[in-house]
């Protein structure tokens, strides 16, 4: 098999976010910095016979995860800070959406399930640093979905 030479960066990505209730995603991509995805490993059993070095191995169901996004923090009205720390506190449930390549007919549409903000930090930052603060919205839930935009 040939290497790849059709490599892409984040840099065009779509990122969203909804609050369980509101009509619409809210796009954050103008604060969006990164979105990461830890955790959704599929549980595997295991059992040994008497006879026979190795294991037997059955897969099980997925585990929840977490994803984790990162965006500028500035505090004006549409900074999504406020609104998901108040979503948090209120225990609404949250689902968050990115397209990597952009919303664009053929490319990927990414989506959690709605489910609940674990971690909303912002305003920290350090005093010797030029770079811009950021926020950090952990959201831990069941599933992610992946569809094609269609045209």
């Amino acid at each position: 098999m040939s290497q790849t030479t059709d490599g892409m960066s984040f840099a065009d990505a779509e990122v969203a976010y909804q609050i369980e209730g509101d009509a619409s995603p809210t796009d954050m991509s103008g604060f969006a910095a990164s979105v990461e995805i830890s955790g959704f490993e599929t549980q595997i059993g295991e059992a040994y016979t008497a006879e026979g070095n190795t294991a037997i191995l059955t897969a099980g169901k997925i585990a929840p995860g977490d994803v984790t996004v990162k965006a500028i923090y500035t505090e004006n009205d549409a900074d999504p800070t406020k609104k998901l720390f108040d979503a948090k506190a209120a225990k609404k449930k949250v689902k968050f959406i990115w397209y990597p390549r952009g919303n664009a007919a053929t490319h990927y549409k990414w989506e959690t399930d709605f489910g609940f903000l674990t971690t909303v930090n912002a305003g920290g930052g350090e005093a010797s640093s030029p770079d811009a603060l950021l926020a950090e919205f952990a959201l831990k839930t069941a599933q992610i979905s992946q569809t094609t935009v269609s045209a």
